[in-house]
């Protein structure tokens, strides 16, 4: 049995395709802690949205800092 190193992530040992491919067989086993994607990103859909709004003001807040700081 192969010692398992718990110091990294599964999300950082793996690739996207290797983590899309073990939630897709999750899926396909029936596996009710897993939902297909379009049923994963119907229910996230709004705090994507608010999490896409964040990152936008971030940015904004960061040039406006920068353009504050130049006068």
């Amino acid at each position: 049995m192969a010692s398992i190193d718990s110091s990294k992530s599964y999300f950082n040992t793996k690739t996207a395709e290797e983590r899309r491919a073990f939630v897709d067989a999750q899926i396909a086993k029936g596996n009710p802690k897993y939902k297909n994607r379009d049923q994963w990103l119907k229910d996230n859909a709004l705090p994507i949205a608010i999490r896409s709004l964040e990152q936008k003001v971030d940015a904004l807040t960061e040039i406006v800092k920068k353009f504050s700081k130049s006068k």
